[in-house]
C-alpha cells in the first residue's frame, strides 16, 4: 500500500471500505481500481482535466534527464551526476510501469506509445476513431455496425473486428498509425545514440574511472534495441495484416465478380425462359386461331348444308303439293270421266231395246 500511495494520483482519491475501490475527492464518485491507478487516471483524464494535468506534471518531473545528463557528462566528464539523473529517471519509469502495467497488452497500441526526444507522450490508438467506450470500460461500441466488442483494455479485438468486418476503416487506421509514427519520428535514431566517434572514444577512456557508465550505456542501448525490434515486429505484423487485408479485398472482389456473372447468367436464363414462354404462347395462340377458323368453317358448312336441306325440304313440299294438286285434278277428271260415261250409258239404255239388259 505504501508504494501505491507514492503515485501522484492519490491526493485526489481516498480509499473506501472495499480495498479495490477509491472515492474521488473532486466529484465523490467511487472508482474501482483493482490495485492499480489506471482507472483513477482515466477518471481524472475524462472528468477532471486540470487535476489530470497536475498529476501528469508531478508524475513526470525527471523525463529527459538521462539524455541531458549524458550530453552534459560527455562535455564536462561529470559522470556521477549523470548516473544519479539516470537512476532518478529509471525509478520514475519503473513506478509508472508498475502503476500502468495492467492496461498494456496490445502490440498495436504499444507501437503508438513511444518515447521521443526523452519525453513520454502516451497517445490513444487511431482505432478509437471508430469505437466508443462502454460504461464498464471492458467493451467498446463499433460506430459503424453498432456491435459491442470486448477489448479487455487493449485494441487487439477492436483491430480484428475492423480487419474482418470493415477493411476500408482498418486500412485507414493503418495509414493513420504510420503517419503518426512518421510525424513523431519513431523511425528516427534514438536520442541518446552516439553521433560522434570522438564522444564514444572519450566515454571508453573514462570507463576505467567510472565503470558504471558502460553499464548505463549498455542498458540504454539494449532498451533501444528492444524498442527497435518491437517496432520491426510491429511493422512486420502490420505488413502481414495489410497482405491479409489485400487478400481479403481481392477475395471480395472475386466474389463480387462471381456474383455479377451469376446475376448475368440468371438474367440470360430468365430472358431465355421468357422468350420460350412467349414463343409457346404464340404457338398456342396460332393453334387456337386455326382451330377457331376450322370451327368457323365447319359451322358455315353446316349452315350451308342446313340451308340446302331446307331448300330440298321446301322443294319436296312443293312437289308434294303439286302431286296433291295433280292427284285431285286427276280424281276430278276421273270423276268427271266417270260421270260422262254413266250419262252415255243412261242414254244408250234409254235408246236401246227395253228387253235388252245392260250390265256394267
Amino acid at each position: 500500500m505504501a508504494s501505491r500511495k507514492r503515485s501522484a494520483v492519490w491526493p485526489y482519491f481516498q480509499d473506501g471500505v472495499d480495498p479495490n475501490k477509491a472515492t474521488c475527492l473532486v466529484c465523490s464518485e467511487t472508482i474501482q481500481h483493482c490495485g492499480n491507478t489506471s482507472n483513477l487516471l482515466k477518471h481524472l483524464r475524462s472528468k477532471h482535466q486540470a487535476e489530470f494535468a497536475d498529476v501528469e506534471a508531478k508524475r513526470r518531473p525527471f523525463e529527459g534527464a538521462s539524455v541531458t545528463a549524458f550530453h552534459h557528462a560527455m562535455e564536462t566528464g561529470d559522470y556521477p551526476e549523470m548516473l544519479d539523473s539516470v537512476a532518478v529517471e529509471e525509478d520514475a519509469k519503473h513506478e509508472r510501469f508498475a502503476e500502468e502495467a495492467p492496461t498494456a497488452g496490445d502490440a498495436g497500441a504499444a507501437a503508438e506509445t513511444c518515447y521521443l526526444s526523452g519525453a513520454t507522450s502516451k497517445k490513444r490508438s487511431a482505432v478509437w476513431t471508430y469505437y466508443q467506450d462502454d460504461e464498464d470500460g471492458n467493451k467498446a461500441l463499433c460506430l459503424i455496425c453498432l456491435e459491442n466488442i470486448q477489448h479487455r483494455r487493449n485494441t487487439s479485438n477492436l483491430l480484428k473486428h475492423l480487419r474482418k468486418r470493415h477493411p476500408a476503416e482498418y486500412a485507414d487506421v493503418e495509414d493513420r498509425t504510420k503517419r503518426r509514427q512518421v510525424e513523431d519520428g519513431v523511425i528516427a535514431a534514438p536520442p541518446c545514440a552516439f553521433k560522434h566517434q570522438a564522444t564514444l572514444q572519450n566515454t571508453c577512456r573514462n570507463a576505467t574511472k567510472y565503470p558504471d557508465i558502460l553499464e548505463v550505456i549498455t542498458v540504454g542501448q539494449s532498451e533501444q534495441e528492444q524498442i527497435r525490434r518491437a517496432l520491426e515486429q510491429e511493422a512486420r505484423a502490420l505488413e502481414r495484416e495489410r497482405e491479409l487485408t489485400e487478400q481479403l479485398r481481392r477475395a471480395q472482389e472475386q466474389e463480387a465478380r462471381a456474383l455479377e456473372q451469376q446475376r448475368a447468367l440468371t438474367d440470360q436464363l430468365r430472358r431465355a425462359q421468357e422468350e420460350e414462354m412467349k414463343r409457346a404462347r404464340e404457338l398456342e395462340a396460332g393453334v387456337l386461331q386455326r382451330e377457331r377458323q376450322a370451327i368457323e368453317q365447319l359451322r358455315r358448312a353446316q349452315e350451308q348444308e342446313s340451308m340446302a336441306i331446307e331448300r330440298e325440304r321446301e322443294a319436296l313440299a312443293r312437289m308434294r303439293e303439286e302431286l296433291e294438286r295433280d292427284r285431285r285434278l286427276f280424281r276430278r277428271q276421273r270423276e268427271a270421266a266417270g260421270q260422262g260415261s254413266q250419262g252415255e250409258v243412261t242414254l244408250k239404255t234409254e235408246n236401246a231395246d227395253p228387253g235388252l239388259e245392260v250390265t256394267t
